[in-house]
């Protein structure tokens, strides 16, 4: 994996959403509606994407598909008081949608429902800055990789990473930084937390030193915290077996899976070939640029 750093800067964050109506907007022109849950709690957002059920018809797919993400992961989903979900995740769900002719519904779970749901065939599709991991390869089918997992460095203005050995790091437990960090970061003082929250709350509280976690979401938290900086991205070698190759969308295991795995890598393949997925990470303040990498050991 190439060593970049990414920047996901607050003003770039902000979507076109309407307040006050019931139309959801998202940059990009993509529009959808939110409609009644059938768990209490839980909200749709749906995109109507086209009519043609040509493609879903072959790979025997229900109409509308249900993509499920947890909302709780800015800059790829998050969700607004009012329910509305966004992100980068969504636009390019949105986006890939509409590339493969597809009606689709965006429903929030939490983390520990994704996979359960969808084998469940109660979704079909997650979208959820989902790691690709030996774990979730064996839960569910997953698609190309259409975001690089880089690790980086979070801290308070004015520290230094001149080395993390003996230092007290924050982890997200059951994550895929974290597993890195608890296999690759020999010497660092390491404290597990439930979520990134927590984490970052025992930040600004000094019970650590650091956050090591996803890069694209420590950038964005070091924008909305005046005394929090993010460091940059760790040096790590790209061979690293504890390294995860990025995010993938995942569908559920089965006789019929694969062929709508292909058409989802096609899409994938179509959006980068147009230049939509560029326009989508461009809208995020996503550049690729050379910059020095915080020595890990």
């Amino acid at each position: 994996m190439p060593n970049i750093a990414t920047r996901f800067t607050a003003s770039l964050f902000v979507l076109v959403l309407g307040a006050c109506s019931s139309t959801l907007e998202v940059a990009g022109g993509v529009a959808g509606t939110v409609v009644e849950s059938l768990e209490e709690g839980i909200e749709f957002v749906s995109g109507l994407f086209g009519e043609d059920e040509e493609i879903a018809a072959v790979v025997e797919l229900p109409i509308p598909i249900v993509v499920a993400t947890e909302g709780l992961h800015p800059p790829f989903n998050a969700t607004r008081e009012d329910g509305y979900v966004y992100g980068l995740d969504i636009d390019l769900g949105n986006a890939l949608c509409t590339e493969l002719n597809f009606e689709c519904k965006w429903y929030i779970q939490q983390s520990h429902d994704l996979v359960p749901q969808l084998n469940a065939v109660k979704t079909d599709m997650v979208i959820s800055s989902q790691a690709i991991t030996r774990s979730s390869q064996q839960r569910m089918h997953l698609s190309d990789s259409y975001f690089p997992l880089l690790i980086g460095l979070l801290g308070r203005v004015g520290s230094t990473a001149d080395g993390l050995i003996g230092r007290r790091v924050g982890v997200v437990e059951n994550s895929a930084p974290g597993y890195y960090a608890h296999n690759s970061l020999n010497g660092a003082r390491l404290v597990s937390y439930p979520d990134l929250a927590k984490a970052v709350a025992a930040l600004h509280k000094e019970e650590v030193e650091f956050v090591v976690h996803d890069a694209a979401m420590l950038s964005f938290v070091a924008g909305q915290a005046d005394e929090l900086t993010y460091i940059g991205e760790l040096s790590v070698s790209k061979d690293d077996p504890a390294l995860s190759p990025g995010y993938a969308i995942g569908v559920r295991r089965s006789t019929t899976s694969t062929q709508f795995l292909e058409h989802i890598n096609q899409g994938l393949a179509n959006l980068k070939r147009k230049g939509i997925y560029q326009k989508i990470l461009e809208r995020y303040g996503y550049k690729t640029q050379s910059a020095a990498a915080v020595d890990s050991e």
